[in-house]
């Protein structure tokens, strides 16, 4: 339907030259946000293999979420990430750090390797940012989904994003980070 040679896109260049053709504006920021500094990336492969033990084992799952529901937590569930629901990264991180210690205790339990991450203050600060910036990013892309949206107010939505990225780099060089609330609160807790 959109082919370059005899679809969508060819027909309306036959009709006007000069329109410029634009794919998906979204997955732009999904193909930046795979480019995630070495221990970042790490990280967040972690979270993964964390979140899959529990949730694609039906026994696991199980018993984590009457573990996490014995202790009253806010949420018993986790939430399963793939690579292929991008969009989901933001909601699993801070799934994952509002029931961090329930998870600690559970993989603790298994003899899980990655246990002794969710008492390492480093790795919780860079998920709780991950879980911040994804946020982030899933708030812009679905600010920039449905109806009535046109392609100058989409660049106008990512160039006041872009602002934001530059006033986020100067406040966490400075050591302020109220605008990281994950973060924040995990600095609060120390």
């Amino acid at each position: 339907m959109l082919g370059a040679r005899q679809g969508f896109i060819a027909r309306v260049k036959q009709e006007n030259s000069s329109v410029m053709v634009v794919h998906c504006l979204l997955h732009r920021e999904n193909l930046a946000s795979q480019k995630l500094s070495h221990e970042l990336q790490k990280v967040m492969q972690e979270v993964t293999q964390v979140v899959n033990f529990i949730k694609a084992r039906a026994l696991n799952s199980r018993l984590f979420t009457q573990m996490c529901s014995d202790f009253g937590s806010e949420h018993i569930y986790l939430l399963y990430h793939s690579e292929v629901r991008w969009l989901s990264r933001g909601k699993v991180l801070q799934r994952l750090l509002e029931l961090r210690t329930e998870t600690e205790l559970f993989l603790t339990e298994k003899s899980h390797s990655l246990a002794h991450k969710f008492s390492e203050s480093k790795w919780l600060m860079q998920a709780a940012y991950l879980a911040d910036m994804f946020t982030e990013i899933n708030s812009l892309n679905l600010s920039r989904q449905g109806r009535d949206q046109t392609l100058v107010g989409l660049s106008v939505k990512l160039l006041a994003f872009k602002g934001k990225l530059k006033v986020w780099i100067n406040k966490i060089n400075s050591g302020k980070t109220a605008s990281f609330p994950s973060l924040n609160l995990l600095l609060e807790d120390e």
